[in-house]
């Protein structure tokens, strides 16, 4: 009679035993141009926020959360929360900035405004945008001021960058990301303010 009482108890620990859980499939995603981890997150997951999940079950061929190559193929983790230790060692692999050389920031003026017809709202954003870079990094992304905080090409503080939707994906500070995800962090907040964030103090 104990043995007949025990199997069903058995049987249960088999079902959930690492045996069967070898034979579990792991969805797959090929890396195409312009993608980043907090992209795929978004795309497979749900949202960018995940970004530390995928980077942790990928974490052996992926070394930096900023860098995957097109055409690499990683696994796709389940549904489940992003743990707090896949976050902070997701943080920790970013490569810490080179140090901001103060010789590096181009102290050129910008071209007078009347140099260029401005049309449109987006033309005035590109004279404004190429001011900022010169001013705030001198063309480097991963330009960080230890003094402020600010980093990145366009000398973003951490809180203006994280509100706005690229910061979710790049928690560390716009240094940590990508150019082109910087420049679209940067469109997004001349939208909404337009140079006050910056003309004070660059002087575009």
């Amino acid at each position: 009679m104990f043995p007949a009482l025990l199997a069903p108890v058995a049987a249960a620990i088999m079902a959930i035993s690492p045996v069967h859980a070898t034979s579990q499939s792991y969805a797959h995603y090929t890396v195409r141009p312009g993608d980043s981890l907090s992209k795929i997150a978004a795309r497979t997951l749900g949202t960018a926020r995940s970004w530390p999940k995928l980077w942790w079950k990928n974490r052996h061929q992926v070394h930096n959360p900023n860098v995957i190559a097109v055409g690499e193929r990683l696994i796709i983790p389940g549904l489940r929360r992003t743990w707090p230790y896949q976050r902070a060692a997701a943080l920790a692999a970013i490569p810490a900035p080179k140090p901001l050389k103060v010789s590096a920031i181009s102290t050129a003026s910008p071209p007078p405004a009347a140099a260029t017809p401005v049309s449109s709202p987006a033309v005035a954003a590109s004279g404004f945008e190429g001011c900022v870079i010169a001013r705030e990094s001198g063309g480097n992304p991963t330009a960080y001021n230890n003094s402020s905080g600010a980093s990145g090409l366009f000398g973003f503080l951490l809180s203006t960058w994280m509100a706005t939707p690229e910061g979710a994906g790049y928690p560390g500070g716009a240094y940590t990301a990508p150019a082109g995800v910087q420049e679209a962090a940067f469109a997004y907040v001349y939208a909404r303010e337009g140079t006050a964030p910056w003309a004070p103090y660059d002087g575009c």
